[in-house]
């Protein structure tokens, strides 16, 4: 930690100012003494030794709690809050920020898309059962989901024009379409839950949303703050300078972290499936892997609905097709923000390549 008199082969110890000083930044990065605000460079990363990754891991929980703790006082002092709520997608990252905050949450929050399997949804409800915890799920209205999106049948009134149009004009979404997806299916249901405690447009009272986003995911998120309020809600994202390596070296620390059988399969929650940033083959991979869920077989139902539709082109009747080709549909930007890494999907290159782990996550060298 910051100002400590431990040691390390990385860099020479010396005094630092405390957490989170702009001036506080180091010429050479020490990954045992990480930056609260710079990401390390994840090639000094992954040169750790095992017990060298738990030290590291050890620092970055403590950084994380500092600044969790010192977001909630910020923005919730002299305000009621109503609720703390950790953000569960059933994929394995982030069930680690919800063990991370197990002692601070008082629920947890799935945004169910209806874009994923069945047993992704299974193992989040049985896991807050299990914690002993409140989940709050939500749904995209009826009529406006995805297959309804995918279809060509939900309507919204147009930011340029004031015209009612079609919100997609129909068929599976690509890359430009990821916006458009996640405020529809994901951003509108996290939307009701200051409605669920009942404090929408409140001056006087917060719920947070502890959400597992990362600065090194993508360079959407890259800048992405420990503490970002909107209105009754206050996001805090106290992993902001972690890496995938030390979420998993997390994992290691406490075998206790739920797992989902999904992800292990697909490298990812098995709740996104809009596919809209899909990477090649990663549509045949889903199938292989589940192909009797309701969700994949619905999937082939409507492309061979939407097959010989003339007013959708050839490259939006096949799912997950932008991991063919390029993107080449432009669209209007329908989302003020979105808080989904332009990277939502399977794990990165990075992943397979650590040194530290085989295929199935076991640690193989200290």
């Amino acid at each position: 930690m910051s100002g400590s008199a431990r040691t390390s082969r990385h860099r020479p110890a010396a005094p630092t100012l405390p957490f989170g000083f702009d001036d506080d930044v180091p010429v050479d990065h020490d990954p045992l003494d990480p930056h609260p605000e710079y990401p390390t460079p994840l090639e000094l990363v992954l040169r750790l030794t095992l017990s060298e990754r738990q030290t590291r891991v050890r620092a970055l929980i403590a950084l994380s709690q500092n600044k969790l703790d010192r977001a909630i006082s910020e923005h919730t002092t002299g305000k009621d809050v109503a609720g703390i709520c950790s953000l569960v997608s059933g994929g394995n990252d982030s069930y680690t920020v919800a063990h991370l905050v197990r002692g601070l949450a008082t629920h947890q929050v799935h945004a169910n898309t209806g874009t994923g399997i069945e047993a992704t949804r299974a193992f989040v409800r049985s896991t807050a059962q299990d914690w002993g915890i409140p989940l709050i799920e939500h749904t995209p209205d009826p009529g406006k989901g995805y297959f309804d999106l995918v279809r060509g049948k939900v309507m919204a009134r147009s930011r340029k024009t004031g015209e009612l149009v079609q919100a997609w004009p129909g068929g599976f979404p690509g890359p430009a379409a990821h916006a458009v997806m996640y405020q529809r299916l994901k951003e509108r249901g996290l939307a009701q839950v200051p409605h669920d405690f009942g404090i929408s447009g409140s001056k006087n009272q917060r719920v947070v949303f502890i959400a597992g986003r990362r600065r090194p995911e993508s360079k959407v998120r890259s800048t992405i703050p420990y503490a970002d309020p909107r209105g009754t809600v206050v996001w805090i994202s106290p992993l902001a300078v972690w890496h995938k390596a030390d979420l998993r070296a997390y994992r290691l620390l406490h075998p206790d972290v739920p797992l989902n059988p999904v992800a292990q399969v697909l490298g990812m929650s098995g709740e996104c499936g809009c596919l809209a940033n899909a990477t090649a083959g990663e549509a045949d991979r889903w199938r292989a892997a589940f192909p009797d869920d309701p969700f994949i077989r619905q999937v082939g139902e409507v492309e061979d609905e939407i097959a010989d539709r003339p007013d959708i082109p050839a490259h939006r009747k096949k799912w997950g097709w932008g991991g063919a080709f390029d993107d080449p549909d432009e669209i209007e930007e329908m989302a003020r923000t979105s808080v989904c890494s332009v990277n939502c999907g399977p794990d990165p290159l990075w992943d397979s390549m650590d040194p530290l782990f085989d295929f199935d996550g076991k640690a193989v060298r200290r």
